[in-house]
């Protein structure tokens, strides 16, 4: 009951407001991509406290939980490298391939650091708990290929697509079209080799969102003006979910493949994200806020979980003191980061466009 009373005042308190002006030439602007964030890191968190506290729910609203839980799948994951794509594509369309030491430096090596950072508590939870494990697997970490009780997928295949781009960046210096065609190959490259080493589907099943996100970019102004008037967004937003719904149906049905399934989801989902985007914007302060920092506050989550689940037997005390308390947990980590950044990223940005000017000018 508490849970999915969380999940509501999530979705309330997300602060849609109608997009006043529906001919203005933007969607997916940063308020709203941020919230968006805000919105599904919280169904991440609430995902995997039920995940790990128990698998039965008492009452309707825990069962329509349940049923929304299983609805969604991985597909709460697929804003997060949709947005990725479309943020870099974005920029790249903004600075040209000048972006691509961007991507390395403030996308790659700062999730890197960051994600080192907030290992930090692991280890120590870890430590104490398990006693001390190879040195290879606390190198691994930050990469994302071993784990101290965090999730970890979710930070290999990020850090893979920011490298793929990078790397292709590099020699790919103008056509843009090349670029998407050559990091939507890599990325089914990616998936391949995961099916070969037998891992589980959801370290691969939405990464396919990170060049549809690059794809939208791509045709940003045709999507403008393809959803331009309000009743043909409104009528893609409702074809697109039930779509997604149908594929949902026919993959509990046994009816799709599985992979096939995700995909078509993926795609939906995001074609119902575009959409519901051209119609609604949102500006409330505390979603920006998570939404911008909503990196410590996935990589930090797991930590209550993993000190709580023990310690409160009582359900609904326990999903609330996880949620918020990981809420808590990111604000001096948030604080820390944005220090590091104005020191170190945003300085070393400001250094390299004033050293690009200067060579322009000479």
């Amino acid at each position: 009951m508490a849970i999915f009373g969380l999940y509501l005042l999530s979705i309330v308190c997300f602060g849609l407001t109608l997009r006043p002006n529906k001919k203005e030439n933007t969607f997916l602007d940063k308020n709203f991509s941020n919230s968006i964030r805000t919105l599904f890191i919280f169904f991440i968190i609430l995902s995997h406290i039920v995940g790990f506290y128990i698998s039965k729910y008492e009452g309707v609203l825990s069962n329509e939980l349940y049923l929304f839980r299983n609805f969604m799948g991985q597909i709460i994951v697929t804003p997060f490298f949709f947005i990725s794509g479309f943020g870099i594509f974005e920029a790249y369309k903004r600075k040209g391939n000048d972006y691509n030491k961007e991507i390395f430096f403030n996308h790659f090596l700062k999730i890197l650091l960051f994600t080192t950072i907030c290992l930090v508590p692991y280890l120590i939870y870890d430590l104490v708990v398990y006693g001390p494990k190879p040195f290879y697997h606390y190198l691994l970490c930050p990469f994302g290929i071993t784990s101290l009780g965090n999730e970890h997928w979710f930070i290999f295949a990020i850090l893979f697509v920011y490298l793929l781009t990078f790397f292709i960046g590099l020699f790919i210096k103008n056509n843009i079209f090349i670029k998407l065609v050559l990091i939507t190959a890599g990325c089914i490259g990616y998936i391949i080799v995961c099916v070969i080493l037998g891992l589980e589907s959801y370290f691969y099943n939405t990464i396919i969102a990170f060049p549809l996100g690059a794809i939208v970019s791509i045709f940003k102004n045709k999507i403008i003006l393809l959803l331009r008037k309000a009743p043909v967004a409104i009528a893609t937003l409702a074809i697109s979910i039930i779509l997604y719904s149908l594929s949902t149906y026919l993959d509990w049905k046994g009816l799709m493949p599985d992979h096939i399934d995700y995909f078509l989801r993926n795609v939906f989902f995001v074609i119902g994200l575009v959409s519901f985007s051209r119609l609604f914007t949102a500006k409330a302060s505390i979603l920006q806020y998570f939404g911008i920092n909503s990196w410590p506050l996935y990589l930090l989550h797991m930590l209550p979980i993993l000190l709580f689940r023990e310690l409160i037997p009582n359900h609904s005390a326990f999903y609330v003191t996880c949620f918020f308390v990981s809420l808590l947990l990111t604000i001096p980590f948030s604080i820390l980061f944005n220090l590091i950044s104005k020191k170190v990223f945003i300085k070393k940005r400001s250094m390299e466009t004033l050293e690009a000017r200067n060579e322009k000018t000479n």
